[in-house]
């Protein structure tokens, strides 16, 4: 790099982990190629807005989600007063929106009597580093390679799924605790560089792939016969070999046990999933233990709730099993990966 006097340095390390997000211009260099996924290729337009209503409490700081016949909204607060708001669409308005991206926002908002309804007292932010308007595209993507000696793509670098549930920054954080692990067990000369890496790749790619499953299940649940963004996120809408090519990918080094097998799997668990929201739903009470049951949700939660645990209890923690065959474990204080040895 060169330095504000002119003069020029190079600086090397053991590991270079890429965190830049979706627009890096070092995820190429661990080989491999980005694919995207068919069935979320869609079109992300988003904003902040200051003063808009919250939930009432006590979730008031919660996400909101609401489906529309153009999409759905996120409805994400970050400070007491500021909010992000953004609208999911079909990539066919694309056109449309780039052309004023101001007027297409609001027909949105439009469109969505609850966002709109909470954006009533709200201004858009139009100043500052919050003040654009932004747009992001054919955004579900994952990388056929995470690493390579020396260097590792952690978060959006390697692989996004959708922006709903803010699934991002789960698989973002989760991602750099892997590399994290298995950093520490190279340079204290515990594991091989390969061993260590592959455990990474194996359990972030099978994270990615739960997080899919449960967020095609998701899109699979809404109804509405006549919306042609839902219709079109059917599985049953979906060409099979495009669906399936793409959950071979998710796949990849992880062993056999894949989240994702077939449409038919999906449809089935979709089916699941929704019949736990449609009791949950009409339940007196909200009784949400039914939607817990579901298969998705129940791999969804696995390793967050594994890693909570291990926050909380540190060494007094259940002695973890290997997510696969012959996979290693979490040292007892979370910070380097270990061969199991049952007891």
């Amino acid at each position: 790099y060169t330095d504000s006097d002119g003069g020029e340095h190079e600086v090397r390390a053991r590991f270079v982990v890429d965190a830049s997000g979706n627009k890096s211009r070092l995820y190429s260099s661990v080989g491999g190629t980005r694919n995207y996924s068919e069935f979320f290729r869609s079109l992300a337009l988003f904003g902040y807005f200051e003063n808009g209503k919250r939930l009432p409490a006590p979730n008031s700081g919660n996400i909101l989600s609401v489906a529309f016949d153009s999409g759905w909204f996120w409805y994400i607060p970050l400070s007491d007063t500021m909010t992000s708001v953004g609208a999911v669409v079909r990539r066919e308005m694309a056109e449309k929106i780039q052309g004023d991206r101001e007027k297409a926002l609001q027909a949105l908002i439009a469109e969505c009597p609850l966002i709109s309804e909470y954006l009533q007292d709200a201004r858009r932010i139009t100043t500052g580093r919050y003040g654009e308007l932004r747009v992001r595209k054919d955004y579900s993507y994952l990388q056929t390679s995470f690493w390579r000696p020396g260097m590792i793509l952690v978060g959006d670098a390697a692989c996004f799924v959708d922006p709903v549930f803010s699934s991002g920054v789960h698989l973002a954080t989760y991602s750099a605790l892997l590399a994290a692990r298995s950093i520490n067990s190279v340079l204290a000369d515990d594991l091989d560089e390969k061993t260590a890496l592959t455990e990474f790749e194996a359990r972030y790619r099978r994270e990615y792939g739960v997080f899919y499953e449960f967020l095609v299940s998701f899109y699979e649940m809404n109804v509405n016969e006549e919306s042609y963004f839902w219709q079109a996120k059917k599985v049953t809408k979906n060409k099979r070999t495009e669906l399936e090519s793409f959950v071979e990918l998710i796949g990849g080094v992880s062993s056999g046990e894949a989240a994702l097998t077939t449409s038919g799997r999906i449809t089935e668990r979709s089916a699941e999933f929704a019949a736990a929201v449609d009791q949950m739903a009409s339940s007196d009470d909200g009784n949400m233990v039914p939607m817990f049951k579901s298969q998705v949700v129940k791999q969804v939660m696995q390793e967050g709730g594994q890693v909570q645990m291990k926050a909380v209890l540190g060494e007094d923690a259940e002695p973890e099993l290997p997510l696969f065959p012959g996979g290693l474990v979490a040292s007892p204080d979370g910070m380097k990966w270990l061969p199991y040895h049952p007891a």
